[in-house]
C-alpha cells in the first residue's frame, strides 16, 4: 500500500513539474517576441546586480549503486560573475532508498548545503549548454552523513530568466555513516529557473 501511494505521489509530482515548466517556457518564448538579436545583446550587456541573480528548482534521480537509490529535490541560487561564468549555492533534501537486506528496507533523509561553479560552453538565442561542478555536505541531524562531489552538464532552454533545464551528472557520495557504503552513480535532473 505504501509503495502504491508513493508511486502515485511521484507521478503527480512529475506531472505538476511538467505543467509548470510548460507555462514557464511559453512565457519565456513570448518575452522576447519581436526583439532583434542586437536589442537582446544590448540588454544583456547592461545588467544590474539583480539581473545577474538566478533561482533554479529541480528534481534529480540517481541510478542504483551499493543498494542505494537516491532522489533529490534541489534549490539553487546563483550569480553570473561574467557573461558565461557563474557561482551558485545549493540546498537539497536527499531521499535515499537503502535495501541492503532484502527483508529490511530503509529510507534515509539528509539535508544538504553546498555550492559550485558553472560555465556556459556555448549558447544560441534560446538554448544554453553548461558544464558545472558542486560540492555539498549533509547538515543538521541527517540520517545519512556524507560529503557529495558532483560534475555534470546542463542543457537550458528558454529566454530571459525563465528557463527549463535538463542535466546529467556523475556523483560521488563519500559516506560518513556506519553501515551505509559510498555511492557512485549517474544523476538525471529536470527543473526550471527564474
Amino acid at each position: 500500500m505504501l509503495n502504491q501511494n508513493l508511486l502515485v505521489m511521484k507521478k503527480n509530482f512529475i506531472l505538476f513539474i511538467c505543467l509548470i515548466m510548460s507555462a514557464v517556457y511559453v512565457k519565456a518564448q513570448s518575452e522576447h517576441h519581436g526583439q532583434t538579436e542586437e536589442k537582446i545583446a544590448i540588454n544583456q550587456g547592461s545588467q544590474t546586480f539583480f539581473d545577474r541573480l538566478y533561482l533554479q528548482l529541480g528534481l534529480a534521480v540517481g541510478t542504483k549503486h551499493n543498494d542505494i537509490t537516491p532522489m533529490e529535490p534541489t534549490v539553487e541560487v546563483g550569480y553570473f560573475v561574467l557573461r558565461k561564468l557563474y557561482l551558485f549555492g545549493s540546498y537539497s533534501g536527499l531521499y535515499a532508498h537503502y535495501d541492503k537486506d532484502e527483508n529490511i528496507r530503509k529510507y534515509t533523509l539528509s539535508q544538504n548545503l553546498g555550492g559550485g561553479l558553472g560555465y556556459t560552453l556555448f549558447n544560441t538565442r534560446n538554448t544554453y549548454f553548461d558544464l558545472n561542478g558542486k560540492i555539498t555536505s549533509s547538515v543538521g541531524s541527517s540520517d545519512w552523513k556524507f560529503v557529495c562531489y558532483d560534475i555534470g552538464v546542463k542543457y537550458r532552454i528558454g529566454s530571459g530568466k525563465q528557463k527549463i533545464h535538463f542535466g546529467l551528472s556523475y556523483r560521488h557520495i563519500n559516506s560518513r555513516t556506519a553501515g551505509i557504503d559510498n555511492y557512485n552513480g549517474v544523476f538525471g535532473t529536470i527543473g526550471f529557473g527564474f
